[in-house]
């Protein structure tokens, strides 16, 4: 088996995230299992679970997307530090970050969407319009941008929205689109590491 994820086990006790992991990686040692990791939407105490070796990947929901970068200090840079991974799943914001131009109907993390977050993801939506990028094809490229993260997860319900994200996934975002969201304080300098981005950007 390629990957063994623990899914949210922060919900059952706080020790059963290294409890089940060590269980884990006995299969690891048996060559049973190639990586094992957490599934979450929490970033409480995954940053020590990199620091103890004890996770090769975490599948992170809704916690570092254009709309959220909580996941960055707590999950991306201890990962980045210990040679692991991370997935951001949720990019999209369960909604409001899927469409060219935000939908007021639309549900953020699960829930409807209050007037602060569309206000900003109507002011990055038109950032992005600045740049010729759409919203979603931002969406999609911005977590890819960390060195912690090979890849993305997205929920697909149709074979017309694989091709869609497909061809998402192919668009070119310009650096400068990544800068002047920077500017705007919204996103986080070190969400770019990108070095030319951040001397363009100022410091963090």
């Amino acid at each position: 088996m390629d990957i063994l994820f623990a899914h949210d086990p922060d919900q059952f006790r706080p020790e059963a995230a290294a409890e089940g992991l060590v269980a884990l990686h006995r299969l690891k040692e048996e060559g049973l299992v190639r990586a094992v990791g957490i599934g979450t939407n929490s970033v409480a105490g995954l940053g020590q679970l990199f620091e103890g070796g004890l996770l090769d990947v975490v599948m992170l929901a809704n916690r570092y997307s254009l709309l959220d970068q909580s996941g960055l200090e707590t999950v991306l840079e201890p990962a980045a530090k210990a040679g692991a991974a991370v997935i951001p799943v949720g990019i999209f914001g369960t909604g409001l970050l899927s469409t060219a131009r935000p939908d007021p109907s639309a549900t953020y993390d699960y829930r409807p969407a209050d007037q602060e977050v569309l206000a900003r993801a109507d002011r990055i939506r038109s950032i992005c319009h600045d740049h010729g990028v759409e919203l979603p094809d931002a969406a999609l490229a911005f977590p890819l941008q960390h060195p912690a993260v090979p890849a993305v997860a997205v929920g697909m319900r149709s074979p017309g929205e694989v091709d869609t994200d497909m061809r998402r996934l192919g668009v070119e975002v310009p650096p400068g689109l990544w800068v002047d969201l920077i500017a705007e304080s919204l996103i986080p300098t070190r969400s770019i590491p990108d070095q030319s981005v951040d001397s363009a950007a100022g410091p963090a």
